[in-house]
């Protein structure tokens, strides 16, 4: 007999799911649960309009992670890297760094003098 493998959510995941009345609701995680918990969830789209905007708790075992599909272009990823340094977030910064530069090696290209993250997001916030 095969074994279902525990999903591992984190906040911020989108899922799609079923609250106890059965409504249908895509959403996504407000905060990272302890295995077992209940998920607690900002509700974007149901088809009950009333959840639609409202926060829900639901069993792990009615939800459905969803894929990530963010594909974001490069300006972007340089907006955003600006914001992370306006707001000194250095966990957000180094995780858009890197995928900038993910990108662009995907892409041929490459960032000049960016190897260190750290070095740059010190230098940048002093």
């Amino acid at each position: 007999m095969e074994q279902k493998q525990q999903k591992r959510f984190m906040e911020g995941d989108w899922i799609r799911g079923k609250t106890r009345r059965g409504e249908l609701v895509h959403g996504y995680l407000l905060e990272t649960p302890s295995p077992h918990s209940k998920l607690s969830v900002k509700v974007v789209f149901s088809d009950n309009e009333n959840v639609t905007g409202q926060v829900t708790r639901l069993d792990q075992k009615n939800v459905e992670l969803l894929e990530d599909l963010t594909t974001r272009t490069e300006e972007e990823l340089q907006d955003l890297i600006d914001l992370a340094l306006a707001t000194k977030d250095e966990e957000w910064f180094i995780k858009l760094s890197t995928e900038l530069r993910e990108n662009q090696n995907k892409q041929g290209q490459s960032l000049k003098g960016r190897g260190n993250y750290k070095h740059e997001f010190e230098k940048t916030n002093k």
